[in-house]
């Protein structure tokens, strides 16, 4: 080994583990809440790993509460007729799903669970009769997510709660707010179609809007310091029959 390649060794390993050294930049894949999350914090944050650790544990947590599809979820039990005393974390959701649906007029509708998993998008190959659709409407007040007195919440029969559109960017705010707890200063969370730009970069995030039909070249690029984007398309989840597609987006008045 000539003595070049020998310093530029040792340099090497120096810089890998000097204690005083900024660490570099951390990005991080894994799944949850049925969807692709993508964490990155750039270099010079300290306790980034350990950050991240525990923004994959929380995200873990949170699906195990508000996973429509899990048994031990406290949504699946609320659609199974069940009394429950939910997590705080469930109930301070619950509580923004019908403030949010109240503003919005129904455009966005937290009870609609039924309804997606008659549907079932994703596993579907043809829509439900009209009639099986027609049975499961009109659909229950959002006003029935208050929870009693002692704390609990049983929901109407019959009713279907589905926090699909909201809970995503509820957990991210809650990532965000451990990140901050750790001390991370500038960090991007990704979940599925919600990324969330936490704390104050050195430059803003370039947050791409992806193109249906050519991925390649988005349909724009917004630049944000901080904030939250959200999107959801016809192009990920839908089934097609007789030309026509059939997609995850379900309108809360004609199902």
């Amino acid at each position: 080994m000539s003595i070049r390649t020998l310093s530029a060794a040792l340099l090497a390993a120096l810089l890998l583990f000097c204690p005083g050294c900024a660490p570099g930049p951390l990005e991080e894949q894994f799944f949850a809440m049925d969807t692709l999350v993508s964490l990155q914090i750039p270099g010079g944050e300290e306790g980034g790993e350990e950050a991240a650790v525990e923004v994959r544990r929380l995200l873990a947590e949170l699906e195990r509460l508000w996973s429509p599809t899990l048994p031990e979820s406290e949504v699946v039990a609320l659609n199974r007729g069940e009394t429950v005393t939910p997590d705080p974390r469930t109930a301070a959701l619950l509580q923004q799903a019908a403030a949010l649906s109240a503003r919005t007029g129904g455009s966005f509708h937290p009870m609609m669970g039924a309804l997606v998993q008659l549907w079932n998008v994703g596993s579907a190959t043809r829509p439900p009769a009209s009639g099986a659709v027609e049975a499961l409407l009109p659909l229950a007040d959002p006003a029935c997510l208050t929870l009693s007195e002692d704390g609990s919440l049983t929901l109407p029969e019959g009713a279907g709660l589905d926090l699909g559109g909201i809970a995503k960017g509820a957990a991210g705010d809650l990532a965000e707010a451990l990140l901050e707890e750790h001390g991370i200063g500038s960090a991007l969370l990704t979940l599925g179609g919600q990324v969330i730009c936490c704390g104050t970069p050195d430059d803003d995030w370039r947050i791409a809007l992806r193109n249906p039909d050519d991925a390649a070249h988005p349909r724009g690029v917004l630049s944000i310091a901080a904030g939250s984007v959200a999107t959801s398309g016809d192009y990920e989840r839908y089934f097609e029959l007789g030309g026509r597609r059939y997609h995850h987006i379900l309108d809360p008045v004609t199902g």
